[in-house]
């Protein structure tokens, strides 16, 4: 016997599309470049199959590893290049790459990483999602090009990518 469900029961919560304008990445060490964020991501994740040995046929079962992908955020420079800076100083913080001395060969790695969080608004720009990144620290940055043959003044931006151990998402 087959249950009958009712259509107004299977209705989502929410009938409004995601905006991609709505939201604000926070991240404490780089308040500059925050400020400037016209982009963040909210990042996939893969869990690979691993493959069981049968004598008639692979079997494929759920893999105990989770890979995730990066973060990237992209900012506007400002003319003082102080955002883009930051975070070029953060990147040389982590791997000194111009001298050994007794200040950076004791770090930890507590000190070089930092918790991030991007918040995602509903149709009314209330917080709805905060998706909770731990332990995020810049893995590239891009490069900047001047240029003086651009007609139509445009905006300089940068694109910096972050690894990171795991994030959650919290609906608020």
């Amino acid at each position: 016997m087959t249950t009958k469900v009712s259509p107004l029961s299977v209705q989502p919560d929410s009938t409004n599309p995601l905006q991609p304008t709505s939201f604000r990445f926070s991240l404490n060490k780089t308040p500059e470049a925050v400020y400037f964020c016209q982009s963040a991501n909210l990042p996939g994740l893969t869990k690979a199959a691993v493959t069981q040995s049968n004598v008639f046929s692979d079997i494929k079962q759920p893999g105990d590893r989770i890979e995730f992908d990066e973060l990237t955020i992209t900012f506007i420079v400002n003319e003082d290049l102080g955002n883009w800076i930051e975070m070029k100083n953060w990147i040389t913080s982590l791997a000194p790459y111009d001298s050994v001395s007794e200040e950076n060969t004791g770090r930890k790695v507590i000190d070089d990483v930092e918790d991030a969080s991007l918040l995602i608004m509903n149709s009314n720009l209330n917080e709805r999602i905060r998706v909770s990144f731990r332990g995020a620290f810049p893995t590239s940055l891009s490069g900047i090009d001047f240029t003086s043959s651009v007609s139509d003044m445009e905006t300089i931006t940068a694109t910096v990518t972050f690894a990171y151990t795991d994030y959650d998402v919290e609906v608020l």
